[in-house]
C-alpha cells in the first residue's frame, strides 16, 4: 500500500493537540500532514505503518486493537507537532501568481522572529514526541514485532537528533591554531596564573 493516502490522525486532532485556531483552513494543513506521515512511515517501518493504516481505515477508533491504541498515544503527538512545524511557513506567507506574499491588514503585522520561534517550538515538540515513540517501540518489541521488519532496505529512522548549536570549544581547539605549550588553560579565558 502506498503511504499517506489516508490520514492516520484527523486535521481536527492536529488543531486540538497544537492549540491551532480552528479558523486555519484545512487546505493549509492537509499537505503537511501527508508529509509528516511519510516521516512516520520511516520511523515505524512500512510493515508496522501499513498495519496501523489498515486498522485506522477499518475503524478510526481502533476498537479492540489494544496495542495500536497504545501506539496511537505517541503517534498522534508526533504527527500533530510535525504537521504544525511544516505548515507554519505556509501560514505566514503564501505563493501567489506574483511571488510569495504575506496577507495582513491594519490589525495584524508579520513577525519573522515570532514565526521562527514557533517553528522551533513545534520542531522540538515533534522531535521529543518521536523520541518517546521510538523508545516506546523499543521497549515493547513483543507487542510490535513488525517494528524490526525491514522491507527491501527501506530507509528507517531509529533515533531523533535534536537540533541546536554547541558553543563550547574543545580544549584542543583554538581559532588560530594550537597554543604551545599546553599547560593548563589553553585559551587564557580566565584566571591569571597564580604563582
Amino acid at each position: 500500500m502506498a503511504c499517506c493516502e489516508t490520514y492516520i490522525i484527523s486535521l481536527a486532532t492536529v488543531r486540538d493537540i497544537t492549540g491551532l485556531a480552528k479558523i486555519v483552513s484545512d487546505v493549509k494543513l492537509a499537505p503537511f500532514l501527508r508529509l509528516s506521515q511519510q516521516e512516520l512511515e520511516k520511523v515505524l517501518g512500512r510493515t508496522l505503518y501499513d498495519e496501523l493504516d489498515d486498522a485506522v481505515q477499518a475503524d478510526s477508533t481502533l476498537t479492540g486493537e489494544t496495542a495500536l491504541i497504545a501506539l496511537m498515544r505517541y503517534v498522534k503527538y508526533a504527527l500533530a507537532w510535525r504537521t504544525l512545524q511544516r505548515a507554519l511557513p505556509r501560514m505566514a506567507a503564501e505563493p501567489t501568481a506574483n511571488g510569495v506574499h504575506t496577507v495582513s491588514d491594519g490589525a495584524y503585522q508579520s513577525s519573522d522572529r515570532a514565526l521562527t520561534q514557533q517553528i522551533t517550538d513545534a520542531r522540538t515538540a515533534a522531535d521529543e514526541a518521536y523520541t518517546l515513540l521510538i523508545d516506546f517501540l523499543k521497549n515493547n518489541l513483543t507487542d510490535y514485532p513488525t517494528y524490526e521488519t525491514n522491507v527491501a532496505n527501506e530507509e528507517r529512522v531509529k533515533k531523533m537528533y535534536q537540533g541546536g548549536v554547541i558553543t563550547r570549544k574543545s580544549r584542543w581547539q583554538y581559532p588560530y591554531g594550537l597554543k604551545t605549550p599546553r599547560n593548563g588553560n589553553q585559551y587564557d579565558e580566565c584566571c591569571d596564573d597564580a604563582n
